[in-house]
């Protein structure tokens, strides 16, 4: 029940990875998180999260951060359609930079899609970093 407009969810899904692996530049969204969470759904279900990591810049330029999930070994899929680009041209290489992430998305699929962390680079790029951690949460339509 709560709020109107708001439907029951399934399940609420937390990752939490001590290592987030870095990222060239130019390069496709990718699943950076040493640890993702398994997530059921059933096709028109929606996912919604939110997580942060602190990234280690390599180059200091464009990225953009956000939730992907993939099936099998389908395509990744961001979860917002214009995720957000951080602009970090001009920090020093090797700042240590915070990033938060929001995304909702609704699954086009049914089975058990990994989620977590995702970057696409375009003109930055970051290494080795500490930790990623958020949650998914799976509600019905």
């Amino acid at each position: 029940n709560g709020v109107n407009g708001i439907k029951n969810y399934t399940s609420i899904n937390v990752f939490s990875a001590t290592q987030v692996f870095g990222v060239g530049v130019n390069k496709p969204w990718t699943m950076t998180a040493a640890n993702t969470t398994i997530v059921g759904v059933t096709t028109g279900q929606r996912l919604t999260g939110a997580g942060a990591t602190a990234l280690v810049l390599l180059v200091a330029g464009k990225m953009q951060v956000d939730l992907c999930y993939q099936l099998g070994n389908t395509p990744m899929v961001p979860f917002s359609a214009t995720s957000t680009e951080f602009d970090f041209t001009g920090l020093p290489g090797s700042s240590r930079v915070p990033v938060g992430f929001t995304g909702s998305t609704i699954a086009n699929v049914s089975g058990d899609l990994v989620v977590g962390l995702c970057v696409k680079t375009t003109t930055g790029s970051f290494n080795n970093s500490s930790s990623a951690k958020g949650w998914i949460e799976v509600i019905n339509p």
